[in-house]
């Protein structure tokens, strides 16, 4: 329900066909919904961690987040619309990602992270 985990997750998928999948029609990737566990046939889970990878890169490059990070102000939700506007990228994605990092995931925000509309 989240624009920045839908976000994440799709580039994420997007990484496994640009990083593991073109060049390898025989890889598979099974999703296991039911159980909630990924289950990968035949590899490893350094394929996670590069498909993470991909998608933290692409959704926020690692110039752009050295730079947010420099210029960071704890929680506040103008610095993530400032910084999101000045690179076209969602502030939801911005809150997201800092909130990842830093393991605090209760932080109130005006920031609409909803992806319904």
């Amino acid at each position: 329900k989240r624009i920045d985990n839908f976000a994440f997750t799709l580039m994420h998928e997007i990484g496994h066909i640009a990083l593991h999948l073109q060049n390898n029609k025989e890889m598979s990737f099974i999703d296991n919904m039911e159980s909630g566990q990924a289950e990968l046939l035949g590899q490893e889970e350094q394929f996670e961690q590069e498909a993470n990878q991909f998608a933290r890169e692409h959704l926020i490059s690692n110039p752009q987040w050295q730079e947010f990070k420099s210029d960071f102000r704890p929680w506040n939700d103008h610095n993530y619309n400032l910084f999101g506007n000045k690179y076209k990228i969602h502030p939801a994605i911005l809150f997201g990602r800092a909130s990842f990092e830093s393991s605090i995931f209760a932080v109130k925000t005006t920031i609409d992270r909803n992806l319904c509309i």
